[in-house]
């Protein structure tokens, strides 16, 4: 069930698509088609003339749209709509956007009628239908979702188009979806993704006729008039700019202003015209029997009843989808589609429902909507695209789409549904829409465990991971795991894997646990890490496997936006890094705990010698994100991005601060304690120096030696020559020594100076050394205690805010403190920071509900002034 192949609006939209030609068109001027002609616009349009041109609002993809006009008659099964479009090409680019046109009709109720094809060319209009290439294409561009319709396409292609040329195309749809029993609707835009100079829209019809209208998003009232028994609707819009698409707005955004449009009046009327559609139908043999094994197997449990009738459905009958005709909305016969053995969610929602009350369960189908929330939309069946069932089962109300597939539980509160918000249950009863529980629409936890085993660093690691899905995931992975092999599987995650320098290779076979009662599947994987360790300069590093939850919750490209962004509800990721080494390693811990009105992310971790284990966590609190608060959503985002994943090192890691900065310390002191050790040993040396100078022999008379006198050589005893200054024999130097009688003065004071510049020199150097790097530990261990004191009090908080679901309101850090009592840690809350400033706390709401979602503590520093008091533009925290 679609809503664009069942009303009028499905082809009230422009349509500047360029065009896939699947096989030759054929030169005339318009195909033989008993549903396509030529002929003027009708009396009941108003034509606004190929000279009445409005100047360009700005182009894109080459084009400019200088006018869009929509003129809808409202008439029941004689409904029509006039469209007439005026495009400039601007560019190359725009050669083919305004030269190739598409006209989508579905041949069984509606006729197309071209009343121009013309193109402008230097002020001169020209016709161009006779030249125009036109064909009619089967679209089939739905086939990958498995929905098969009549809808055809009427191509038309303009020859020699050229920069410059405006090109013009008005045609009439005749005809409405007789399913709806000459009552239609839609939604019309009043603005685009693109600029358009001129825009109108007008509704006219008699004004006996029902029609209501509303307009949804930031667009002008319409004008009104009744004249002559007609009633006439029109919006005229001039120069209008482009409708910026953000990406990932929740489907409760209104991207484009638009009329929604309805001849109904309420939903209650709505609910009567589908009721009937769906009414249950004798069953055909093959499923009676179905039906009498079921209430045979499960007499007095309604719950195995309802739970073995929906899983028939879902896995006996495949989907694929016939939409022709008034079947784009009505599903068909029960006995058809039994014997297809294929059907849509309206058929196989009415085989259900025969089903169900063959076993003697009550149930009734229901309308929703999968991608919008159509909740202020007007009564109309083109608010929804989908069909599922509700039952009444043991005095509760349970939820099935029997589109799904691979379903599992044992009991109906194992039964997923997905989250469409509202649906229109098509009783008798039903008044308006109806809110679907959250209990059924919760998703299942998702639990990884990765187990590493580390060798020595530099060596491949081992690793296996455990993953545990259940509802969703569990119901996921069985689609999944029943259209592609497990070997295909394994291979497809060994490329994921192996990223960038990182090289995975597997190690056994994928193994595969499915407990389809608990709605639970287990999946055990086994790799070697061959290529991870990468050196830089300073290190060795492994990145370990990516973690599934660093990638779940969207980044904002932009903090500056209109639209809120989309989170993905009631996600519920655990998963753990468990990491064994062969030695002793120093890993590095990592504690992160970040709650806000958005997620609530945590990673704990326990280190020791040889092994770590760290669990992060991350749930979602919130469906989207205002945009007034993306940039603190944002900041918030990147404290799991900066934490999310683990890392090996070969060195001390950086993550480490507190044992870096101890162990600089003890560098430090290292090195200056041989600093002084050297000058020590110098000073020792100079001064052993002066000593041995003084203790020179003493004073003696100047003369030869005494052993001279007797006139004999001393060393070879010859008789020497009176006054002779040389032995005759020998030649020994007979003449006297002067003997120095002591150390001059002027040396010791030298060397006395050189000991004291160096003693100087050496003290100056230690002190440079040691004093800087005293006070800077000194510091950093402040800040580090500080940081430890602020997580404490962060501890405590979430503790309390888990328990109580609010964050304590308390004017003074005293009251907070004893508010917190039971959450102290043993030696009690420290009330300030390491340079005696009291701690700031603050708390505030930013969802609009009671109490408060947010808080700040923080830490004057140490000048202790605080940027903002507030604390609201602090990054960290909360």
């Amino acid at each position: 069930m679609k809503p664009s192949s069942c009303s009028v609006v499905a082809w009230l939209l422009p349509s500047l698509l360029v065009a896939l030609v699947l096989s030759p068109p054929a030169r005339a001027a318009l195909p033989d088609h008993p549903a396509i002609r030529h002929a003027g616009a009708a009396d009941w349009v108003e034509p606004a003339g190929s000279d009445d041109l409005p100047q360009a609002a700005g182009g894109t993809r080459g084009v400019a749209y200088l006018r869009l006009d929509d003129q809808v008659l409202v008439a029941g099964d004689a409904s029509a709509c006039f469209r007439d479009r005026l495009v400039e090409v601007t560019s190359q680019n725009g050669l083919n956007v305004a030269s190739q046109w598409e006209i989508h009709f579905a041949p069984a109720f509606q006729r197309v009628v071209v009343h121009t094809v013309a193109l402008r060319r230097d002020d001169v209009w020209y016709d161009r239908l006779a030249s125009t290439e036109a064909s009619v294409l089967h679209r089939e561009d739905e086939l990958g979702s498995k929905i098969y319709n009549e809808e055809l396409t009427l191509l038309l292609v303009l020859s020699d188009v050229r920069v410059g040329d405006v090109v013009r195309i008005a045609y009439t749809l005749e005809g409405a979806n007789p399913i709806f029993g000459g009552r239609s609707g839609g939604s019309f835009p009043l603005a685009w993704g693109v600029p358009v100079s001129r825009l109108d829209l007008r509704f006219t019809m008699a004004a006996t006729t029902p029609f209501h209208f509303r307009v949804l998003g930031d667009a002008p009232p319409p004008e009104e008039r009744v004249e002559n028994g007609r009633r006439e609707i029109r919006w005229h819009l001039e120069d209008l700019p482009d409708v910026d698409f953000e990406a990932n707005a929740p489907d409760s955004w209104i991207r484009l202003p638009f009329v929604a449009a309805t001849q109904f009046a309420t939903w209650a009327e709505v609910a009567a015209w589908g009721s009937p559609l769906f009414a249950p139908e004798p069953l055909p043999a093959e499923v009676a029997a179905v039906a009498a094994r079921i209430r045979t197997e499960h007499p007095d449990d309604p719950e195995a009843r309802f739970l073995a009738a929906s899983r028939w459905v879902q896995d006996e009958i495949r989907y694929f989808a016939m939409a022709l005709g008034p079947h784009s909305h009505a599903p068909y016969d029960v006995d058809q589609i039994v014997r297809r053995r294929f059907g849509d969610c309206k058929d196989k929602t009415r085989l259900l429902l025969s089903l169900l009350a063959a076993v003697g369960i009550e149930a009734a189908p229901a309308l929703v909507r999968t991608d919008l929330d159509v909740s202020e939309w007007l009564p109309t069946p083109l608010a929804f695209d989908h069909v599922v069932t509700v039952a009444e089962v043991a005095g509760r109300e349970v939820w099935v789409d029997a589109t799904l597939t691979h379903q599992g539980g044992a009991s109906s509160d194992d039964l997923y549904f997905p989250d469409y918000h509202t649906a229109l249950v098509l009783r008798p009863e039903t008044t308006g829409l109806t809110g679907i529980g959250l209990e059924q629409t919760r998703p299942g936890i998702t639990e990884v465990r990765y187990d590493y085993r580390v060798s020595e660093a530099g060596e491949p690691l081992e690793v296996r991971i455990a993953s545990v899905y259940e509802r969703d995931g569990a119901e996921s992975m069985r689609r999944l795991l029943d259209g592609t092999s497990p070997e295909d599987l394994l291979e497809s995650y060994v490329e994921y894997y192996s990223d960038g320098p990182r090289k995975v290779e597997s190690l056994a076979p994928l193994e595969i646990s499915d407990d389809r009662d608990a709605n639970r599947l287990e999946v055990d994987e086994s790799y070697r890490v061959v290529e991870c360790w990468q050196p830089d300069e300073q290190r060795t590093t492994c990145n370990l496997l990516p973690l599934n939850l660093g990638s779940r919750l969207v980044e904002p490209q932009a903090t500056d936006r209109e639209a809120p962004l989309w989170l993905p509800e009631q996600l519920h990721i655990r998963e753990t890094i468990a990491i064994q080494a062969a030695t002793p390693w120093e890993f590095s811990p990592v504690d992160v705990a970040e709650r806000n009105p958005w997620f609530a992310y945590t990673v704990t971790s326990k280190p020791a010698e040889q092994s770590i284990e760290l669990v992060y966590e991350l749930e979602t609190l919130a469906a989207e994100v205002e945009p007034q608060a993306i940039r603190r959503y944002a900041s918030s985002l990147k404290t799991l991005t900066d934490s999310v994943g683990y890392s090996l090192y070969t060195e001390e890691d950086d993550a480490e601060p507190a044992d870096s900065e101890a162990q600089d310390m003890v560098y430090g002191i290292i090195g200056c304690a041989v600093i002084l050790f050297v000058a020590v040993v110098g000073i020792g040396g100079l001064v052993g120096l002066v000593v041995l100078l003084r203790k020179r022999s003493p004073k003696t008379r100047s003369g030869p030696p005494a052993s001279t006198a007797d006139g004999v050589c001393p060393r070879c005893s010859a008789t020497l020559d009176p006054g002779g200054r040389y032995c005759p024999r020998c030649g020994l130097d007979l003449r006297p020594v002067a003997k120095t009688g002591g150390t001059h003065p002027g040396l010791i004071v030298v060397a006395i100076t050189a000991v004291l510049v160096f003693a100087v020199a050496m003290i100056g150097i230690v002190a440079a050394i040691l004093i800087p790097n005293f006070i800077d530990a000194l510091g950093k261990a402040r800040q580090l205690r500080t940081v430890a004191e602020l997580r404490s009090w962060s501890s405590g908080l979430d503790r309390y805010h888990k328990r109580e679901g609010t964050y304590p309101d308390a004017e003074s850090l005293e009251a907070l403190a004893a508010i917190l009592a039971a959450e102290a840690p043993a030696d009690g809350w420290s009330m300030a920071d390491t340079w005696k400033h009291p701690f700031v706390y603050r708390c505030w709401n930013e969802t609009g509900g009671s109490g408060c979602d947010t808080f700040r503590i923080a830490s004057p520093g140490t000048d202790g002034v605080l940027s903002d008091p507030s604390l609201e533009s602090y990054e960290t925290g909360s």
